[in-house]
């Protein structure tokens, strides 16, 4: 909505803080909130240092890929004309490119949710 944009502008001024440093504490607060075993620290690192970036940088190092998940060969990401991102690749690798394509659109409209609350 229009108004939560303009409360978290308010709120970043309040904390002394820019937007964008107040929204990335809020995903790793929120992150912290679906699953405190991974994240909770985090958002106890924030509190006693002040800083979020740190706290931030680590969630997103958090949610990378498992290990046993290793780049596959074969396989194109292209962007259309309207930047929405497609797998290509082989017909050997339909399944692994059709498994891409589902979490990439997953990606998008999480994105598109995202950017939709903050306006």
């Amino acid at each position: 909505s229009g108004g939560s944009g303009r409360a978290l502008d308010h709120v970043a001024k309040i904390v002394g803080m820019s937007l964008n440093t107040v929204q990335r504490a809020i995903q790793v607060i929120e992150a912290a909130r679906e699953d405190p075993a991974t994240y909770q620290d985090l958002v106890q690192r924030m509190d006693a240092a002040g800083k979020v970036n740190g706290a931030y940088l680590e969630m997103l190092a958090r949610r990378k890929p498992p290990s046993h998940i290793r780049p596959t060969k074969g396989c194109t990401i292209r962007m259309d004309k309207d930047g929405r991102l497609t797998v290509i690749g082989s017909p050997a690798k339909r399944t692994l490119i059709a498994g891409l394509n589902a979490l990439i659109a997953d990606l998008e409209a999480e994105l598109a949710a995202i950017s939709a609350n903050n306006k």
